[in-house]
């Protein structure tokens, strides 16, 4: 098979032919079908101070496939060939003994595989997973789009419900509708709260209204996010700010209009996130924009992401699109 490469000392991916991995007694061999591309496959390209990664692995840690094999340890018979799953990159170790797989915190496990993340991932035609790390995909969801919500749709699904507990009486502010951002604002709009949204982008702020939002829920190109919420009488209104941009400008207008910051430590149990996401998709309460592209173009995918040329987010497959 072939697969996109991470090689210590060597900043660009290498597109390398290996052997089919073999299947795992407790887990699959599974033809992955899409594969989704994120922002920080590029700092795992770049930073090479990480002393617990392989010298090389395939990257990716998004994915979707079909169960081709499974391994003579699995006593789970839900699961069948031909199954379609998605699949969890930080499934952890499962042990009784783990003090973060016994608290549900998975992705925190030292022990436990890391795939895409200095372990092999998803950019490949096949791949070997532990039966933790699959999800059984709900009728109806496309593997590209079943590939971008393990981490994309999930991400901010737990920072809404598990950590911020976004209610149904609550304003909340949301700043970016890229590829996380307009997941998040299809989330909260199901929750029911009300949601205050900015961008940079007219054409993003065109997509919010046609989703539902109230004209008078959205800040202008342009306008000042901290004159907006003074102007509308938002002040000590807002229970909760949604960032999903990351500039310097959008964490400090967070810090302003907020009533009050909700940081809990911790973690998320990946597993349960993502069943509930996949079932939000299966009914339609979300609607993950999702663009495909070659496996093969890895490389220009990700060069025109961190470009901005994305829409939203993008998910590759090894046949011809």
């Amino acid at each position: 098979m072939h697969a996109w490469r991470k090689h210590k000392g060597n900043p660009s991916p290498i597109w390398e032919e290996l052997p089919i991995p073999s299947t795992p007694v407790t887990g699959f061999l599974v033809k992955l079908l899409a594969s989704g591309v994120c922002h920080s496959d590029q700092p795992l390209l770049d930073i090479e101070d990480r002393p617990q990664f392989n010298e090389k692995y395939t990257l990716g840690h998004e994915g979707c496939g079909e169960i081709i094999q499974i391994g003579e340890g699995v006593t789970d018979k839900s699961f069948k060939l031909g199954d379609r799953v998605a699949l969890l990159a930080v499934p952890g170790c499962g042990l009784d003994t783990c003090s973060e797989c016994s608290r549900d915190l998975a992705q925190l496990c030292p022990a436990g595989m890391h795939h895409g993340i200095g372990q092999d991932g998803f950019y490949a035609e096949y791949v070997a997973v532990d039966v933790r790390a699959a999800i059984p995909l709900p009728d109806g969801v496309e593997p590209a789009v079943a590939a971008v919500a393990t981490d994309a749709v999930t991400t901010a699904y737990h920072g809404i419900t598990r950590r911020a507990e976004v209610k149904k009486e609550e304003t909340t502010f949301l700043f970016g509708l890229g590829g996380l951002g307009f997941n998040a604002l299809q989330i909260v709009r199901a929750i029911g709260a009300r949601v205050i949204v900015s961008d940079l982008r007219q054409e993003k702020l065109d997509a919010a209204l046609k989703l539902g939002v109230p004209a008078e829920d959205i800040v202008p190109v342009g306008k000042s996010v901290q004159d907006f919420v003074k102007e509308n009488g938002l002040q000590g209104r807002i229970d909760t700010v949604l960032e999903f941009v990351g500039s310097n400008q959008t964490n400090q207008d967070a810090q302003q209009i907020g009533n009050h910051p909700r940081l809990r430590p911790g973690g998320e149990d990946p597993y349960r996130d993502l069943v509930e996401v996949l079932d939000l998709i299966a009914k339609g309460v979300i609607r993950p924009q999702v663009e495909l592209g070659k496996l093969q173009d890895f490389p220009r995918v990700l060069k025109e992401l961190g470009e901005g040329k994305i829409k939203d987010r993008i998910a590759l497959v090894s046949d011809p699109v």
